[in-house]
């Protein structure tokens, strides 16, 4: 059998070393930051560690990972309870908006979702416009409609809007 020399792609396949690395940034077709992957000591050394993608998965590291991620999932968890608190109070809550009408009480227009983030707004509640979810045939008349508030990681409230005339 011939023996294979430094340089060709059969001793470059036989001999690749591994090292495991600790994501510090997103990769494309990676893990998230955070998590320990094996690579290439080459890509390592010549493109994750110069760029500060990536840091050698030691002792130390992985002992401060870990504790990063306990400080990581009690905020996470924090937040879940906030938005859940959110929620509800959006839940209870009943908003007015008051618009012009025309005949047979229909109102000119449609009532929009910044309308109803700004009357979110003067509650304290700071809501994006495009977490506000309307009904599919929108509100164009007086009374009482729903919107759904969508609050992230499938959490949605329902927001009771009271149309009225102006």
């Amino acid at each position: 059998m011939r023996q294979s020399r430094p340089g060709t792609l059969l001793f470059s396949l036989l001999h690749q070393n591994k090292m495991k690395v600790i994501l510090t940034e997103e990769l494309p077709g990676h893990k998230r930051p955070g998590e320990i992957i094996e690579v290439a000591d080459g890509f390592a050394r010549n493109f994750l560690f110069p760029r500060n993608y990536a840091i050698i998965a030691d002792n130390k590291n992985t002992k401060q990972l870990e504790k990063i991620k306990a400080d990581m999932s009690r905020k996470e968890e924090a937040k879940k309870r906030e938005r859940e608190q959110l929620a509800e109070l959006i839940s209870n809550l009943t908003i007015s908006i008051s618009k012009k009408v025309g005949e047979e009480d229909r109102i000119f227009g449609n009532v929009t979702a910044n309308e109803i983030k700004e009357c979110l707004n003067k509650q304290n509640i700071e809501i994006d416009k495009r977490e506000i979810e309307l009904p599919e045939h929108g509100i164009k008349s007086l009374g009482e409609h729903y919107a759904k508030v969508n609050l992230g990681q499938g959490l949605t409230a329902n927001l009771k809007i009271l149309v009225t005339k102006e």
